[in-house]
């Protein structure tokens, strides 16, 4: 997207920009027989005398410890309703935390899974191992100016427990950076006008638990896309109807110009089809249509949505090993 994005912007040929949805697939694809899936808290309660919680009371190490906790599964949840995997107007954590850091990132024992499978109708057990958050400020110059910036980097480790076969499916360790900037000349201004530590602490720990609940589960998001108008009075008038969402009237003429004699409005009349089919997720169509385009006009504009076709027709064979089979 990024290499059609650019292309436009040194090329000269008028084009209006849309937004879609499109499917990421997840990094990994859950078993076929995974139906529900629990959740459970498996993270050591922090010290208040340990580095990360130095300056804390521990009346306060717990107050924070919850708020990142919640978020952390809210993020989760969200994360895993982005897909048409789930549909979780609530969870219900198992809270097993564990009091001392020497084994930390152990697993749960067998013995451990055998007794949450007898109150837990789920075949899939989801764990939260460990989290740390480290927060940091820095004020530096740019040029004139200077940047006040408040990172939170978190560390959080998770683990798919197949409660069919008591084993562990996924394992991973996710790194994330959150960053507020603020620019200005007053350095009081600037470290009143960051976030509050609470709130950037909600923001950095929500973002850690949605990420990883998209690492399991497919997900939409919108991304830009473009078509041509112009061409000729008949371009103009699909370009209207598309700008009203008419979405059929427009195709109905980009088909007919599609076979014109004209070939650059031939050419951006196929582009054009090749959209539509995408935007129905018809992408063997789309396919054809763009290279027809392509073979009528070699426009490296088109062999950059070529391209991205083809990435999202390879994603879509992925996607559909990860969605449940319609009957």
């Amino acid at each position: 997207m990024i290499l059609i994005i650019s292309l436009l912007l040194v090329g000269c040929t008028p084009m209006a920009e849309i937004s879609i949805q499109v499917m990421e697939p997840a990094e990994i694809t859950l078993p076929s027989y995974i139906n529900q899936v629990a959740f459970i808290n498996h993270s050591y309660v922090p010290r208040y005398d340990s580095e990360d919680t130095a300056g804390f009371t521990q009346k306060e190490i717990y107050i924070l410890d919850t708020v990142i906790n919640n978020q952390i599964f809210l993020g989760l949840r969200i994360g895993l309703n982005e897909s048409p995997l789930f549909d979780l107007d609530s969870i219900h954590i198992i809270q097993f935390r564990r009091n001392d850091t020497i084994d930390f990132l152990k697993p749960l024992t067998r013995n451990q899974i055998r007794v949450i499978k007898q109150s837990e109708q789920a075949e899939a057990l989801i764990s939260l191992e460990y989290y740390r958050m480290r927060d940091t400020i820095s004020i530096n110059s740019y040029q004139m100016d200077l940047v006040a910036k408040r990172q939170i980097i978190s560390h959080t480790v998770w683990r798919i427990y197949d409660l069919t076969s008591d084993s562990i499916f996924d394992e991973y360790m996710l790194k994330d950076t959150t960053e507020w900037y603020v620019i200005g000349d007053d350095r009081y201004y600037l470290m009143n006008s960051l976030p509050e530590f609470i709130n950037s602490l909600r923001t950095a720990s929500y973002n850690a638990g949605f990420k990883y609940g998209q690492r399991i589960s497919p997900y939409w998001f919108d991304v830009p896309r473009f078509y041509h108008t112009s061409g000729g009075k008949d371009m103009r008038i699909a370009k209207k109807k598309a700008a009203s969402l008419d979405w059929k009237g427009a195709s109905d003429i980009w088909k007919k110009l599609a076979y014109q004699v004209n070939e650059k409005t031939a050419a951006k009349a196929c582009f054009n089809m090749a959209l539509v089919c995408e935007m129905e997720d018809l992408l063997i169509p789309a396919l054809d249509w763009a290279i027809k385009s392509y073979l009528v006009k070699q426009d490296p504009v088109t062999k950059g949505y070529i391209d991205l076709l083809k990435d999202r027709y390879e994603k879509q064979k992925i996607i559909k090993t990860q969605l449940p089979v319609e009957e």
